[in-house]
Order: C-alpha cells, then structure tokens, then sequence
C-alpha cells in the first residue's frame, strides 16, 4: 500500500495512518521486489504493493525525484532503503509503518549500510532518518543517477528464480534485445570457433560490439580466437540481477561497448544461508541436466562476507533425437532440398592428370559407379551430440569491511572450470592413390578411370573405424578484484580497484593421420597397403592402427588481464533545478594472449607433426574519463510542462600502444514535462578494437575434393562450377585488423502511470539507430565466390607462385597432399558499413487485491526497422531487413500471478517470421512461438523457507520452424530443443 499527496497534516497523523494500516511489522520476511529505475512517488507505490507495507509520503515534494529501483529478495525495510539510494529523502519508522521525510541539511560523513540498519533492533519513532550510499548503475559513472538518455533492460531476481537457469547463457536467452533470444544458449554463438560459451550480442550489431562486465568490471577472455568474456563462471544463484544498458557507451566503458553493456550485478551483501538443486529431463531424449546451488554470507558491524559455488552437469541430445537432423540433410519431405553430404562410408573418386589437376566427374564406388550426387549421398552417419556434454564449477566470493567512518576495502574472487566432450562424426580422408596401389583394380575403379596415373578418393573414416568420436576441451577463470572505497569532504566518493584476471582454454579435434594414411597407400604389398575402397574387415588392423594414432588439432591458450582504475565522484554544484554531480577518473590496462596449436600427434608412430601457431600477444591500453549530470530544472525552478530537465555529459579518451589515441563523447538529455513521463535522448561515437584472438597469426586449411555448390559470380571465370575442387582457406587471425567505429544515438519515453484505474502500470520505448563503420568481418567462403564485391578476396585457379605464397604465409595444419589448388581465400578484414535502426518496447503492469493475490503482467520487445550494409566502401548499401540476419520482431510476453506461497508465472517467446535468401526463390520461414510455465509453492507449513518449482520449458513442444538447410532449421534463431521439465527444489535458513 502506498499513500501520497496527502496534504499539510500528514506528519501529525502518520503514527495513526500507519498503525491502522499496517498489518505486518517493518520487519517482515523477505518479500521478492522488482522495482525498475523510474519516478520516486511510483517507486514508492510499487514499494507499497509489493512489500505489503505502507508508506506514506506528500506526492508534491518526490514528484521531480527519481529512483535507482531495487530487484531481489530481502526484507521491506531494505528495499525502501536502496529505493531512496542517490535521493535527498529518508525514511522514518512510525508505529509500523514508514513515513518518508527529507534527510537534514547535514548529513554523516559515513552513513551506515543498509545491512546494519537492516540488522538492528527497532528504534524508537523519533529516529534521526539515515541514508545509505547511492549505487553506480550501469551506464553511467555518477552514483545515484540513472544513466541519463539512455534505456536500462533489467532481469531482475524474480525472474532468474523462474528461469532457475543452470549458467547465465540460459539466462540471457531470454531477453529480445540480445541476438540468442529464444535459441538454445550454447548454440548462439556459432562464430565463437573453438571456445563452448555464451556471447551476449545487442540488437544484432555482433558479438564484437557489445561489453560483457561482472559485477561493473571486465574481466579476461576465454579462448584462443574470437575471445570474450564468458559470464558463465559466476554462479548463478549469486547473481542479483542483470542491467544492460541498450546504447552505445564507449565514453563511458571504452571499447567494445558500441551497442551497450550487460552487466551481472552480483547478490551483495547477503545475510543468511541458501540453497538450490534442479533436475531438468526432456522426455523422449538423452537431454539432461542437473545443478546444485549454494550461497552464505554474514554480516557483522562494518562488514560481511559472501560466498556461493555452483555445480552442473549437462547431457546433450542427440542429432538422431531431433527430427529435422536425423533426415541427415535431406529436407525433400518437409519441400526443401536434398543436401546430405557426399562423403559416405564408400570411396568416392576422381581422376587426377598428370600434371596433379582433377579431371573428369567423380564416381561412387559401388556396383554401377554412379557419378551423380544424389546417388552418392548419405545422411546420418553417427549419433552425434548438439551441444557437448558439459561439467561446470564455479566459486564467487565477496567481501567487504568499514575500516573507518571513511574508508571500505572490499574484494572479490571468482574461480570457474567447464570441461566438455562433444561426440562427433569420424573424420573423412581425402588422398591422391597411385595406381601401384594393390586396390587400384577394376573391382574398384570405373573403366574410364584404370588408365589414370592418380585418383584422388575421398570417403569418411566411418566404415574403417566406429562411427563417432569424443573430442575434449576445458576452460578456466581465476579472477581476483581489490578496491579501496574512501570517502572525502564535501560529498565526493573516490574508488580504486584493481583486477587480475586470467583464463585458460584448452580443445582438440581429433583427425586421423594424413601422412601414415599417404605412406599406406602407396604400400604395394597387399597385405599391408590401405584399401579405402573397402572397409574395415578388408584391411589389415595394424594398418588401421597407423593411420588411427590420435592425431588432430589441438590448441592452448591463455589470456590475462590486469587493470588499476580510480574514480571519484560527487557534487559540483547547487544549481536552481539540484545539485549537479560530477565523476572524473582514468586507468591502465594490460592484456596478453598466449597460444599454442599443433598438428598432428607427437607420438613415435605418427607421421605428421607441426606447430602450427605460437602466438603470443600483448597490448597496452590506459584512459581517462569524466562525466557531468546537470539537473537545469528541478524541484526548485520547475515550472508549467518542464517539471524536470537534466543534462548529461561524458568522455573518455583511450589510448592504445597499438592504435594510438581516440576520443568519444556521448550527450544524454532527460525531459520531464510532468510528473511520471520522461523524454529522453543520446548521442555519442564508439569503437571496438580488436580482440587479440583476431590478431593472431594466419594458418592455412587444405581441403580436397570440395564441392560448394556455386559458380563463379563475376570476372574471367565466371559461370565456373566450384565443384570437386582442391581449395587452401587461409584462417585464424590477422594482424592488420584495425578498430571498428560507430555513430548511436536514440530518442525514448519512460511512463508511469501516477494513480487511478491503471495505477502500476509502466510504459517505455526506445527508437536507436547506429551507424557502423570499418567491421571486422568473416567472409563466407560462398560470398567470396558469388559476389563480384570481395572479388581479390579469393583466388581462383591460382599459378605455383601464389599457391607457394599463400602456404608460406599461413602454415598449413594438415599435410600438404597435392601440388594443385583450385582456389585461394583470405577471409578476416576490415570490410563495409551497416546501419542498424530499431525500436524497444517494454510495459509492465502490476495490480494488487485483497481476494485474488498480486497479478503481473509485462512485455519486452525489440523491432529491427532498418539493417542495410555496404559490403566494401561505395559499392552501395542493400537491405537485410527481414531476413536472417535482421528479423524484424522478437518479443517476450510475461503474466504471473502470487497468492500466499502459490506463485505461477508464464512466459511466451515469439520471433517473426523472415525470409530465407540463401536460396532462391527466397524461402519464407514461419514464425516461433514458445510457451514456459513455472510453478512454485512454499511449503509454509510444513518446511519453512523451503519451495518447491516447476518450469516446463517450450510447453507446447514447438518445434523449431522449417529452415531450407542441411539441419533443417536456424540454430541462431530457433533452438532444436523440444519440451523439457525443469524440477527446482530451494531452502532459505
């Protein structure tokens, strides 16, 4: 219950207000709060509905104030304090109830924490009101202050106790704004090479744009190519919420934040002992999931201590489990394509002239030796695993203790491990074979081919061996966070902090041994030569064993990163509109990558070995930023439509030993013209320097007998059929990437509804439009060959000097086998321009009864107007909108219900439909519609603090929509996972 604008007498009738009121003490249990930045009299109302507790305040005297909001489980008490963070108003405990009041004019200079209040016994009405240290929220570096301009997205504590998500990628899936909305977390990110992990990607603008932060600062990467942060080491339980500021803020946080931040806020300080364990099946399929929670802390006068430690456990489906992938690319019978591959547990084989060039057609081994590529095909060949089976544990501790009335320390631990074993189809051989091969007969050779001097054969290694493999990889996190809060004269609040972070990543691709399989068949002898025309039963074990010595890829790498920091903030000035605060500060940060890949297998069998990269990269970086939030009309000089307008202005300047220095500014500006609506705008520039896994050195891959279905789009070979062609792709890194530059800006709306039928109700949106310059960029091998746009990007049918260059400069990871290649790429670059327009929405509405519980009802929304890109600079721009890669809509709609220890929350998932252009015609792909329930129930009477949930994810058990492709479906937009049950059990002591 909440009570405002109730005139002159309210201090002389608060006691009575309240006591009659009231019906629970200011110390009640813990009550779940989901309060977001916004208004401080419809904070309040919130409060009031939420907690239970009223509140009694003069709606005239807050209406120009805002709130920070509060998310997260914890007494009423607590969270009205933390609602008033960054204010001038107090609260004051009168009979049972609170009344808010104006701090004095002269205020502590260490005001107690929330915790000890929280903690202490009730005191007596007169009270001198207390405060509590205002809170940096993301986005801005001015304690106390919402970020000014820009939208705040908030998962709050509620909703990550519905979810119960094992690691935070779950969690991220389901906010629209991110690029992994609605699709299986550990699939989104395709492009992430060789490291399992999450990478938030905001409204599609990539992975490389947008800033991961833990707890509001960086921390290593994991991996050893394309590297980010993961966030999965952080328990999950010990997350409070996540705040992801949708807007550029490179002025603010630097690089890689051009189209925002997320930030996963951590639950501190916490006082009490929780526990959680969840089981999760999915009933037909190998999918399961287990997870155990815990979390502790205490608190002491000054201080306190927390810690939480996660373990999960995951097992994959199946390829075969999943009905789009067990029609093993053959999408006939669902109007799509017939595209099972070619390499099949048979021989294929082409002829090889003299010169080393392929001729002719390919012909399947077999009774008729059919050479058409329908009759050669096959479909599954393995069961196969969609995500690897997966082991995680992760450890956070934090701490924090008074040492003075001026000075806190205060750290942070972090210490995650995730090992993985993904089963794969066996690897496939493709080797020239001479014809003194005792094989080399026409049992197993075409008629047109017995006079060839040379075949190349190609076929999978299933059929010689079993069927999958079991490839390994790890990562590793230790990262260790030290501050110092110090508290100075006139208001000004000064942090410095230091952060060590490092990571460790290991993976291997298990091959088999290209030089022992070279030597075999070129053996004469029959009883010891390989014969890949047949199978395992006709060769010789020993031979088999040669050729099967663990060799594969294999890579290690370790990033580190150490940053000292110092920020001071606090007032500047009395302005007539309020006080106009200020943060300045700077940093030095030190970032290394070391790598190492090889080859190969070392082992005395083994025919092949080399190191293919030893990388070991390290760059300086140190900044200096400020920011000023000017309140131009406030309480004091509002007037008629303009109850409120304040300014904000930050910069920041980042140097880097590699790129030199550049600058951005960002200018944010909140209009109020009455009490419960603020208009909101930005601007600023942004860049995001290269991840130092993108500036690793090249490696080449050669590959035999590819056929990539198209032809040549442009220059003398044009109309040329890429098929059945030897091919040497230039990978890894390249270390001439220079940083990507963007212009943001947006224009919004936040509302709530003050009083009367629709009071609780919050409406806000968002329009952006950034505009992004010099991406880096991956080139799809198909795209280099149709478009005449990266023509020199690839080299078609390359003389024996570009062939040399091009090895010389990126090393080859597998044995060079032939002296001929079809085509050259080079892929990684500095390429083009997009320019990405959009819309957020977001409403919630809460409502409360005496009969029917507390009701919520809320939506989220992200609409992509514009998406249009330049592939090289004046080449023109094109439109993606409405394809895959920009699907205009993805929405989240939210409706629960809470009555006594029953609590329901439903969810539904929709993303648009889009067209499908990497086919012609365009295929038009149907939209996604998926619903989660959750239950829960608090076993009141029998076992206080302990509840039991339900969620059934994808209740429906939608199935993801058609997607003319080999899988079938979208794995960046549709998940492949069918309906599956989630069992939580949580214990509060």
């Amino acid at each position: 219950m909440a009570y405002g604008g109730l005139g002159p007498r309210i201090a002389s009738i608060a006691g009575a207000a309240v006591a009659a009121c009231v019906s629970t003490a200011a110390h009640a249990a813990e009550r779940e709060f989901s309060i977001p930045p916004q208004p401080l009299s419809s904070a309040l109302q919130a409060f009031g509905e939420q907690s239970g507790q009223a509140i009694l305040f003069r709606r005239s005297v807050v209406q120009s104030a805002r709130s920070p909001g509060v998310s997260g489980r914890m007494e009423p008490e607590v969270a009205l304090a933390r609602l008033l963070d960054g204010s001038t108003f107090a609260y004051r405990r009168v009979g049972r109830g609170f009344v808010l009041v104006r701090e004095p004019a002269a205020r502590p200079s260490s005001p107690p924490p929330i915790q000890q209040r929280r903690v202490a016994a009730a005191p007596p009405p007169d009270e001198v009101p207390v405060s509590v240290p205002p809170v940096v929220i993301t986005g801005t570096l001015v304690r106390g202050a919402p970020p000014a301009g820009s939208a705040l997205i908030e998962v709050s504590r509620q909703t990550i106790r519905a979810i119960a998500p094992t690691n935070v990628k779950e969690l991220m899936a389901t906010v629209p704004q991110l690029g992994n909305f609605g699709v299986n977390a550990e699939q989104s990110t395709p492009n992430r090479f060789r490291t399992q992990g999450f990478i938030p990607n905001l409204h599609n603008l990539g992975a490389y744009a947008t800033l991961t932060l833990l707890n509001g600062h960086r921390v290593a990467a994991t991996g050893t190519e394309g590297t980010f942060p993961d966030p999965s080491t952080v328990p999950p339980i010990a997350i409070q919420r996540v705040e992801i500021v949708a807007d550029g803020a490179s002025p603010i946080y630097g690089s890689d934040a051009v189209a925002g931040v997320v930030n996963f806020i951590y639950r501190e300080p916490f006082d009490g002992l929780e526990a959680s364990a969840t089981y999760s099946f999915a009933p037909g399929s190998r999918y399961e999931r287990q997870d155990l929670g815990l979390i502790g802390g205490r608190l002491w006068d000054g201080g306190g201590v927390m810690a939480a430690y996660e373990y999960s456990v995951n097992r994959s489906p199946l390829n075969v489990e999943v009905p789009a992938l067990a029609l093993g690319g053959d999408q006939r019978s669902r109007g799509g394509r017939d595209l099972r591959g070619t390499v099949c547990p048979t021989a294929n084989v082409r002829g090889v002239t003299a010169g080393g060039a392929l001729t002719g057609p390919t012909y399947g081994v077999g009774p008729a030796f059919e050479t058409a590529a329908a009759a050669r095909a096959c479909g599954v060949l393995a069961a196969t695993t969609l995500i690897p089976d997966g082991e995680r544990h992760a450890l956070l501790i934090t701490a924090h203790h008074a040492l003075t009335d001026r000075a806190k320390v205060w750290g942070e631990l972090n210490i995650g491990r995730f090992s993985a074993h993904s089963q794969v189809t066996r690897p496939s051989i493709s080797v020239l074979v001479p014809r003194t091969n005792p094989f080399f007969n026409a049992a197993n050779i075409p008629p047109a081919l017995l006079g060839a001097d040379r075949l190349l054969v190609t076929r999978s290694g299933v059929g010689l061996f079993s069927p999958s493999v079991t490839q390994p990889g790890s990562s590793s996190v230790l990262t260790f966070v030290g501050g110092l809060d110090l508290d100075f004269s006139a208001g000004w609040k000064g942090a410095l902090s230091l952060v060590s972070s490092s990571t460790r990543d290991y993976n291997q691709s298990t091959e088999l041994d290209a030089n022992n399989i070279i030597a075999a068949v070129n053996d004469p002898n029959p009883a010891t030569a390989l014969n890949l025309f047949g199978q395992a039963a006709d060769n010789n074990p020993a031979t088999l064993a040669r050729i099967n010595t663990g060799a594969g890829q294999r890579n290690w790498g370790q990033q580190r990163m150490h940053e000292l920091k110092f920020k001071a903030d606090g007032a500047v000035a009395e302005l007539p509109g309020g006080t106009a605060r200020a943060a300045v500060g700077g940093l030095v940060r030190f970032e290394q990558l070391r790598q190492l890949q090889t080859a190969g297998s070392d082992r005395p069998e083994s025919g092949y070995f080399a190191v293919v990269r030893r990388d070991d990269l390290a760059r300086a970086v140190a900044a200096a930023f400020a920011e000023f939030n000017v309140p131009l009309v406030g309480e004091g000089n509002r007037r008629p439509l303009i109850e409120a307008l304040t300014l904000s202005l930050s910069g920041r300047y980042d140097y880097y030993d590699s790129y030199g220095g550049r600058f951005n500014p960002k200018y944010g500006l909140v209009y109020s013209p009455f009490a419960g609506l603020d208009l909101r705008a930005s601007y600023g520039t942004n860049f995001a320097a290269p991840v130092l896994g993108l500036l690793t050195q090249p490696f080449g891959q050669p590959q035999y007998n590819v056929s990539f279905n198209q032809s040549i789009g442009y220059g003398p070979f044009a109309g040329t059929p890429m098929n059945n062609i030897n091919t040497y792709i230039v990978s890894g890194g390249s270390p001439d990437l220079r940083p990507e530059e963007a212009n943001t800006r947006s224009f919004g709306f936040d509302y709530a509804m003050p009083e009367g039928r629709f009071e609780g109700l919050t409406l806000a949106a968002t329009w952006y439009h950034a505009r992004y310059a010099n991406l880096v960029y991956k080139i799809p091998v198909p795209d280099i060959i149709t478009n005449p746009a990266f023509a020199g990007r690839g080299i078609f049918f390359p003389t024996q000097a570009e062939i040399a260059a091009a090895i010389a400069q990126a090393p080859p990871a597998s044995p060079i086998t032939t002296t001929n290649y079809d085509y050259i790429t080079r892929a990684t670059l500095n390429l083009g321009t997009r320019i990405f327009e959009g819309v957020d929405l977001e409403a919630t509405w809460r409502m409360a009864t005496d009969r029917f519980g507390a009701w919520r009802f809320g939506v989220n929304a992200n609409g992509q107007l514009r998406y249009d890109q330049e592939i090289t600079p004046g080449s023109g721009f094109a439109s993606r909108l409405g394809t895959q890669d920009a699907v205009r809509w993805k929405v989240r709609y939210t409706a629960a219900w809470d009555q006594g220890p029953m609590s329901v929350t439903a969810f539904v998932n929709t993303i648009d439909g889009y067209e499908n252009t990497n086919v012609t015609p365009a295929q038009r792909v149907a939209s996604f519609t998926t619903v989660d329930l959750t239950t829960a129930y608090e076993l009141r009477s029998l076992l206080k603090g302990v509840t039991v949930q339900v969620r059934v994810a994808n209740l429906f058990d939608q199935a993801a929509p058609f997607f003319d492709s080999a899988a079938g479906y979208n794995p960046s937009l549709a998940s492949p996972f069918g309906r599956s049950i989630d069992l939580t059990l949580r214990a509060a002591f």
